[in-house]
């Protein structure tokens, strides 16, 4: 066979296998159409069914109708009917479309559908952005995980710190401490599966993972601009017991430099601004809650 007829009939083959996608993708593509436009209705893959290999196409099919399966169940949640989700502009939905046939992570697929949903429903002041699809491309499930536990705090901590290694009965792992603000300590921290309360305080976790994990795990946010290191300095006892070494200094600037040689510090980690706006956007809206119901006014009686 030549060179034209195998590519005739590769071509062939690939004609077939997109008309069958067509059919099976009909359904649930509905959503994709509504939020992504153009974008969400298949023609992106087939646009490429000549380029891609078979194996690659059914494995980003598979990944498609996942995380609409997921958002069509997050919108009946929401008690959202397909027409009242916004269509977000196709700049964006292009590189959504890109990202999330390319994910076959269950914790981030989630995250694809709460992201598809947020931009569209308009009850979510969330605008679409670039960049979220940009970090969920880049982001690994434990990251996440960990990303989601600094936002479920937000607020309530200052920073945290790996404090050592630590066991919890038989559970190898790490402490964890939370610097909080002190006219907030009073308020419990939400407590989940990775991270546990260690002491009777409330301010320090246990997280069964080593230091070295945390630390690689932050070190890898840092690099995605969602969580900052941050070192809080504190002074050496022998510089607050006396001061006879400022006193020798000549300029503010020794002065300065003296006091950061003296001085240690607690190497913590905190969500950066767009840290939390991304963990906004890729989680579901908090329930609205109940107001409650106003007292009458007590009216004085006339005399």
């Amino acid at each position: 066979m030549s060179e034209i007829e195998e590519t005739a009939k590769a071509v062939g083959q690939v004609s077939k296998l997109g008309q069958a996608l067509l059919n099976k993708i009909k359904d649930v593509e509905r959503i994709g159409g509504q939020i992504l436009g153009p974008f969400g209705q298949g023609y992106g893959i087939l646009t490429d069914l000549v380029r891609h290999k078979r194996e690659e196409i059914n494995w980003r099919l598979k990944n498609r109708l996942k995380i609409y399966q997921l958002a069509i169940e997050e919108a009946e949640r929401r008690n959202l009917q397909l027409s009242d989700l916004k269509t977000i502009p196709g700049r964006i939905a292009y590189g959504y479309e890109d990202g999330l046939e390319k994910e076959d992570d269950a914790d981030l697929q989630g995250l694809w559908a709460n992201l598809l949903l947020n931009v569209a429903d308009p009850t979510v002041r969330i605008a679409p952005k670039r960049i979220y699809g940009d970090i969920l491309g880049r982001l690994d499930s434990e990251c996440a995980i960990f990303l989601n536990e600094l936002g479920l705090r937000s607020g309530l901590v200052d920073f945290y710190f790996v404090v050592c290694g630590a066991f919890l009965g038989r559970r190898k792992g790490s402490e964890v401490a939370a610097a909080r603000p002190p006219h907030l300590e009073s308020i419990p921290l939400p407590l989940t599966k990775l991270f546990t309360h260690f002491d009777d305080k409330g301010s320090a976790f246990f997280v069964p993972w080593p230091p070295e994990r945390i630390e690689a795990v932050v070190d890898s946010l840092q690099s995605l601009g969602l969580v900052h290191w941050v070192t809080e300095l504190h002074m050496a006892e022998e510089l607050l017991a006396t001061d006879e070494n400022i006193r020798a200094s000549r300029t503010l600037l020794e002065m300065g430099q003296r006091v950061l040689q003296n001085a240690g510090g607690v190497r913590g980690f905190k969500p950066s601004q767009l840290g939390l706006d991304f963990i906004a956007a890729v989680t579901p809206p908090a329930p609205p809650q109940a107001s409650k119901p106003r007292k009458p006014l007590k009216r004085r009686k006339s005399r």
